[in-house]
């Protein structure tokens, strides 16, 4: 026999020229060996593959020394290489089915210990979440902008509402005020010297005309050119032989010969709140002999009882307030008599009130309340009149149309939100059955199957891929194991 002996026997050094180098080297050199080198050679491959040298290595290592100390990853590696991967680190699957007891490494999670975590960060949730999250942004900005936008255009429309309301009583107020104003005059034109030096027939007189005293519930006075009243109906208040040249209006009619309206003030002889209108006596002449004076008890029915009476809203109220002396003339319900508005610099919207503004504001009270107030002058008095609405009735129909787009934004939230997770459970059900399909197959030793897939979008074209991948590992899987049985 003329063969040359066979080489000597390396297996490490045979099983890295093997599982380093193309298969065809190796089959070349596979070739070359004499049949009992093979064989002895396969038997170490069984024998290294099986062993402890199968654990993991630190990372520190190079990959030179990773070959040289485990075969069995070096041929993990080289599976992995054929197969185009780029990672060359050891089988999850392998190493930790075989720790070292040594390793301080802690050993890889397998996919079915990692599956909870896994759902707490899956892609349903984080997906549901941030639509959720762009949802609410949307909607909760779209009720905030609503609401104020809402809150800004109907406070515009109450005022406006209020203010003409407020104009209209003001106007009405002005032309009783008028009215009575011309009414007192005229009668007062109708008096003449003789009748001034007769308190008897001052008193027929004036009894003859009961409409008149009907308007004036505090009596009416006669007033002669000193200022002293001369006669009275009625009588009960005693107030003949009092001066009242005091009082504006009966100065300004016996010194300028103007009818005017004083301002509200306590009567000494009825102790009660009252208010007056004063009208030039002339004779025929046209020279002042005295003044005819009407006198109104606000503590009674009168004329203003047409401000007193109503309310405005369910809550709201009327005042009449007095410029000159800062005062309450009256209000609803009879209340707030002669009560004093704050002082100057203490309520800025009040102030701009009593300078003459006619506008509508907000304010609030003494008692703390938030109010919307609009106030109108009266000219004939020099008055005006308030119209004023707490802000809880004045914005209420915003507050119900606010809590009823909260419940909506409540309702369209957990629609999404329920919708979005349906959606995304059904979309992804393809995906979910492949992480199933392999975790069952990393737990056993079976060759790797191609996934179900029944999905025709993203996903499906994902799982054809995967399979067309794993067809091709199975392919030079395949060839490489018949290169070594050849």
């Amino acid at each position: 026999d003329q063969r040359p002996p066979p080489p000597a026997f390396r297996p490490l050094s045979l099983l890295r020229d093997l599982f380093m180098n193309i298969p065809q080297r190796a089959v070349r050199e596979i070739r070359d060996l004499h049949p009992a080198a093979i064989v002895a050679s396969w038997r170490a491959l069984r024998r290294i593959s099986t062993a402890d040298v199968t654990r993991a290595q630190p990372e520190g290592r190079s990959h030179k020394r990773m070959q040289a100390s485990s075969p069995s990853l070096h041929f993990e590696c080289h599976r992995r290489r054929i197969g185009r991967l780029s990672s060359c680190r050891p089988s999850p699957c392998h190493h930790n089915r075989h720790p070292h007891p040594n390793d301080e490494r802690p050993p890889t999670t397998p996919l079915t210990m990692g599956m909870k975590p896994l759902r707490q960060r899956s892609l349903k949730t984080r997906v549901t979440l941030f639509t959720l999250l762009i949802f609410l942004a949307s909607i909760w900005s779209l009720e905030f902008f609503v609401s104020h936008r809402l809150r800004d255009d109907i406070h515009q429309l109450l005022a406006k509402q209020q203010f003409s309301t407020v104009s209209f009583m003001a106007a009405e107020a002005d032309r009783e005020l008028e009215r009575l104003l011309a009414t007192l005059g005229r009668t007062a034109s109708q008096m003449h010297a003789d009748l001034l030096a007769d308190k008897a027939g001052i008193r027929s007189f004036l009894n003859d005309r009961p409409v008149l005293l009907n308007q004036f519930s505090g009596g009416m006075i006669v007033i002669g050119a000193d200022g002293i009243a001369l006669a009275e109906v009625p009588e009960s208040a005693r107030r003949v032989g009092i001066n009242y040249n005091f009082l504006d209006p009966v100065s300004s009619a016996l010194n300028e010969g103007k009818s005017s309206i004083s301002s509200p003030r306590i009567d000494p002889s009825l102790q009660t709140p009252v208010f007056s209108m004063t009208a030039p006596i002339r004779d025929e002449q046209g020279a002042v002999i005295g003044a005819l004076a009407g006198v109104v008890d606000l503590a009674r029915p009168n004329f203003l009882d047409q401000i007193t009476e109503r309310r405005y809203g369910e809550s709201g109220f009327y005042l009449l307030e007095d410029a000159r002396t800062r005062h309450i003339v009256t209000a609803t319900g009879r209340t707030r008599l002669m009560e004093d508005l704050p002082p100057p610099g203490s309520n800025a919207l009040i102030d701009r009130f009593v300078d003459g503004y006619d506008e509508t504001g907000v304010m609030t009270d003494s008692d703390g309340r938030t109010l919307l107030v609009s106030s109108r002058r009266i000219p004939a008095a020099d008055w005006f009149i308030v119209a004023a609405l707490p802000d809880d009735e004045a914005f209420a129909l915003i507050h119900d149309m606010q809590g009823y787009m909260l419940q909506a934004a409540l309702v369209l939230t957990l629609l999404a939100g329920g919708l979005t997770w349906w959606m995304l459970r059904r979309e992804l059900a393809p995906m979910l059955s492949a992480i199933k399909t392999l975790t069952a197959l990393s737990d056993t030793k079976q060759p790797p199957q191609p996934l179900p897939n029944a999905s025709h979008d993203e996903i499906g074209d994902l799982i054809d891929g995967f399979n067309g991948l794993l067809a091709t590992l199975g392919e030079r899987e395949q060839a490489l194991q018949t290169t070594l049985n050849f």
